[in-house]
């Protein structure tokens, strides 16, 4: 019997993250999950509306959902995981009460779940990703519908996209080449760039929050980019399937020929 699970890439954040598989926005995590295809399973872990604060309690039972059990001889591993926190610590507390977490609690909340991956899967690989930009006036629409406020502010949110680089910074001094951060902003807006006008981001997000299709797809493409450099031994076109691609099989040597990577594993 062979033990065909792949290792994993582990989405885990708010509803950016959760709606991150929805195909009719083109969602970030079903671009990823078709580059890793056979290769690597892609499993969402988003939890909408969820912040750091919320997050940073279900973690440790969200990887343990997801790594081995006790005793067990091998995959699935988390190779990669991504922790997409942030936009909704940054609403405005004058405007909502249940969800913001001031900076520095957000980033120590940061630290804190960092700290919980590399206790419990010490070789697995993070990207950080920044809160992304908000248009508030489309999000405070979107509420109205809800009869509820709009509670998002550009320069508000900007402080904890900043802090939450601060993070990577300060992370990276243990974590070292593990840990890489992808910066949504310069995603969208290109190096070192932070101002835009709301029609910059008319059609990078869908509702004034949510990532629309163009941003998922540059955010997706920043991601494989960011792995392909950082960590080429996970560039989707190197990882190995476990079991062999059509054009590999011998119909003389079935059916060792199918498991042929297997024991590459």
């Amino acid at each position: 019997m062979h033990n065909l699970s792949l290792d994993q890439l582990v989405l885990f954040g708010d509803s950016i993250t959760q709606h991150s598989f929805n195909p009719v926005i083109q969602g970030w995590g079903a671009i990823l999950a078709d580059a890793y295809m056979r290769r690597l399973d892609v499993v969402n872990r988003g939890f909408s509306g969820y912040n750091t604060e919320w997050c940073k309690h279900v973690l440790a039972d969200t990887l343990a959902s997801t790594l081995p059990a006790p005793g067990t001889s091998r995959t699935p591993q988390i190779k990669v995981m991504t922790l997409f926190l942030g936009a909704n610590d940054a609403v405005l507390p004058e405007k909502n009460q249940r969800q913001p977490v001031p900076i520095p609690q957000y980033k120590a909340n940061l630290l804190e779940m960092l700290a919980t991956v590399k206790s419990l899967s010490p070789d697995t690989r993070v990207v950080i990703i920044t809160p992304p930009p908000v248009d508030p006036l489309r999000w405070h629409e979107k509420c109205k519908l809800k009869g509820k406020e709009g509670d998002r502010e550009v320069g508000y949110t900007k402080l904890y996209r900043d802090a939450c680089l601060e993070v990577g910074i300060e992370a990276k001094k243990t974590w070292g080449s593990a840990l890489q951060v992808v910066d949504i902003w310069e995603v969208f807006f290109g190096k070192g760039q932070t101002e835009y006008t709301m029609d910059d981001v008319a059609d990078l997000l869908s509702d004034g929050l949510h990532l629309a299709a163009r941003g998922n797809t540059l955010l997706a493409a920043a991601l494989l980019k960011t792995i392909k450099e950082s960590w080429p031994d996970l560039n989707p076109e190197i990882v190995k399937p476990r079991v062999t691609f059509n054009e590999q099989v011998d119909r003389t040597k079935l059916p060792d020929i199918l498991f042929k990577n297997y024991d590459d594993y």
